[in-house]
C-alpha cells in the first residue's frame, strides 16, 4: 500500500514540475484587436430577433396552436434577416450586426421556455 502511495505522490510531483515548465516557456504575446466583419452577422442576428420578437409575445399571451408559432416565428425571421441585411449594409466596423447577433443568441433560451 506505501508502495502505491508513494507511486502516486512521484507522479503529482512530477505533474507539477511539467506544468511549471510549461509555463515558463511560454511567453505571454502581445494582444490587438481585430476588425470584425458584419458579413453575415447581420443576417443572422436579425433571423434570430425576428423570430423572437414573434413567438415571445406569443407566449405571453398564451397562444397554443403550433402553426401560429411555426408561421409566425418564420414570417419574423424573413423580416429580421432582410433587415440585418440592410443593417450589415449600412455599418463600416462590423459592431451593430455583432451586437445584433449576440442579443439574438441570449433570447433563444427564454423564447423556448417561454
Amino acid at each position: 500500500m506505501r508502495q502505491a502511495n508513494h507511486s502516486a505522490s512521484s507522479i503529482a510531483r512530477g505533474a507539477m514540475l511539467a506544468a511549471l515548465a510549461g509555463a515558463l516557456w511560454v511567453a505571454p504575446g502581445t494582444a490587438h484587436a481585430e476588425e470584425v466583419s458584419p458579413t453575415g452577422k447581420g443576417i443572422a442576428g436579425g433571423a434570430l430577433l425576428g423570430a423572437e420578437v414573434v413567438t415571445i409575445p406569443m407566449a405571453l399571451f398564451n397562444v397554443q396552436s403550433g402553426t401560429a408559432y411555426a408561421v409566425g416565428a418564420g414570417v419574423g425571421a424573413v423580416g429580421g434577416g432582410v433587415g440585418g441585411y440592410f443593417i450589415e449594409q449600412s455599418v463600416s466596423d462590423g459592431r451593430v450586426p455583432v451586437y445584433m447577433l449576440a442579443g439574438g443568441l441570449a433570447l433563444v433560451i427564454p423564447s423556448v421556455v417561454l
